[in-house]
């Protein structure tokens, strides 16, 4: 609405000079009340005409209310042709989007008023101004994350600031979902390159196998951003050194580091000297522990266990829940299950939530590996009977708990204690 009242005010400054910009816009809304009027005549009052538009005759007023009007309602309906649909509330059709500020997405709504929704709420942007974004907010809202990920690559990079996130966010997304994890890594890079923060997405965590083609394109892309004065270059350090884990390479090269950095980078030993400490630190939730859990899974213990050695000296001893958790995995599935299981839970009583529920489902998996089915079945139930199972890791233990029972009901004789009666 400025935009078009500001080209009202350039149109009568061109017709009558001395008009005040406060009479234009009266005029303005003059011409609005005699369209809504339907042209209607009022009763002549000598300020109506004369006192607005100067000389200007009444005919001329006549003519030019309804194009006003026209051009008034007609701006109106293109620009609420936005809209935001939230997850399991009520949506917000026929809206203008206007900005993107700390993680919240601000819009006008029909009756002018501003709103704010985090963008985590919200399950579909429709812009008009970015038909392919909009048709990949559809792909995302149903789940079809490749269709979802191709839509935000055509896309035009807009040139407004809040629409380039938007669309950066979006597609890092679903390139996540979809598997892309080269894509991933670029879209993160443009957004740290773009804001200098990483408070709208998170570093990308669908890194591939060992030594996969999307893992060097990746290595690749963080490099190249390195090479240059990179906003969030500590960050990208982080993952590339996670990479080189993960497909068993040297430490990446140094680079360049701030000042405090430097500092830090230092610690002191017991005897008192300063020694190097490692130049990037991760945290326990680094996606080398993604990478050893997908390793054990698929029952790659040896290289579960190289990057265990690689990843143990980076992470802070306050944050190696993670680490205790894999190691006793790794135990499990060996020769130590019960050892493993004692230390696992201990670990459940002392981790993070959704830690300490893993390390529950592990116990069972241990329990049942020795054929103490009953300790098994007993520790999942506590496990499913918790507020703080996710949901994939619940579906695993249903499934663990359905197996366990069928064990029991195979070595009881039907009728026995514990058997399931028919």
């Amino acid at each position: 609405m400025t935009t078009f009242f500001a080209k009202i005010d350039r149109f009568f400054s061109a017709a009558t000079p001395s008009l005040s910009s406060h009479r234009q816009r009266a005029a303005v809304n003059s011409a609005l009340r005699f369209s809504a009027s339907g042209g209607a005549r009022r009763p002549h009052h000598p300020r109506t005409t004369h006192h607005l538009i100067g000389q200007t005759h009444d005919r001329f007023g006549k003519f030019l209310a309804p194009a006003l009007a026209v051009v008034v309602i007609g701006g109106l309906q293109a620009s609420l042709a936005d809209a935001v649909v939230l997850r399991g509330k009520p949506a917000f059709r026929n809206v203008t989007i206007v900005g993107l500020r700390d993680g919240g997405l601000t819009f006008r709504g029909q009756s002018g008023e501003i709103l704010r929704i985090p963008l985590v709420e919200i399950t579909e942007i429709s812009l008009e101004s970015l038909p392919e974004f909009s048709k990949g907010e559809r792909f995302a809202a149903t789940e079809d994350w490749p269709a979802a990920a191709s839509a935000y690559a055509a896309e035009t990079l807009p040139a407004e600031d809040w629409k380039r996130t938007l669309l950066i966010v979006r597609a890092s997304r679903a390139y996540e979902h979809a598997q892309r994890f080269a894509d991933a890594v670029r879209a993160y890079i443009s957004l740290l390159q773009h804001t200098g923060t990483q408070g709208f997405i998170s570093p990308p965590r669908c890194a591939g196998p060992p030594g996969s083609a999307e893992n060097a394109e990746a290595r690749q892309a963080l490099a190249e951003a390195l090479k240059a004065d990179t906003a969030g270059a500590s960050a990208l350090r982080q993952l590339q050194t996670e990479l080189s884990i993960i497909d068993d390479l040297g430490a990446p090269a140094a680079t360049s580091q701030p000042a405090a950095e430097v500092v830090n980078s230092t610690r002191r030993s017991q005897s008192g000297r300063a020694t190097p400490a490692p130049a990037v630190r991760l945290s326990g939730d680094s996606i080398v522990f993604d990478a050893v859990a997908a390793a054990l899974d698929a029952g790659d213990g040896r290289n579960a266990l190289r990057m265990l050695d690689r990843v143990r000296p980076l992470v802070p001893p306050t944050q190696d829940h993670r680490i205790r958790l894999l190691e006793a995995r790794i135990r499990v599935s060996s020769s130590d299950p019960a050892g493993a299981a004692a230390d696992l839970v201990a670990l459940s009583e002392n981790a993070p939530p959704a830690i300490a529920s893993e390390a529950l489902y592990y116990v069972a998996v241990a329990h049942r590996r020795m054929n103490r089915n009953d300790v098994a079945e007993s520790t999942l139930r506590r496990l499913l009977d918790g507020v703080s199972t996710d949901a994939k890791l619940r579906t695993k233990a249903e499934k663990l708990l359905l197996e366990v029972r069928s064990t029991q009901n195979i070595s009881r004789p039907e009728g026995e204690p514990g058997a399931d009666s028919k």
